[in-house]
């Protein structure tokens, strides 16, 4: 899982910057992930027990964000970092 969070903080770099809100998320702590234009990219969930980071939940399905806010062109932001690859 980390492997994967990391994947996509990279991504973001390159994608030209994501924005990272701490909020909360279903009474649990979390992030809003935005572009650099306030677009929602995705919402992070951390799921804590016994003073633990028990699980990590991510949603960037944009049909389940948009009650939250405009929400990115995760497509826009993936061409970005490809061309930062270039």
């Amino acid at each position: 899982m980390a492997q994967a969070l990391g994947t996509w903080l990279e991504t973001g770099r390159r994608s030209g910057g994501v924005v990272f809100r701490v909020t909360e998320v279903n009474r649990q702590p979390g992030a809003m992930l935005t572009d650099p234009d306030g677009g929602l990219i995705g919402v992070w969930s951390l799921g804590i027990a016994e003073d633990k980071v028990q699980s990590i939940r991510s949603v960037v399905n944009p049909d389940k964000l948009t009650h939250l806010g405009p929400v990115s062109g995760l497509t826009a932001m993936m061409e970005r970092a490809q061309q930062g690859l270039a």
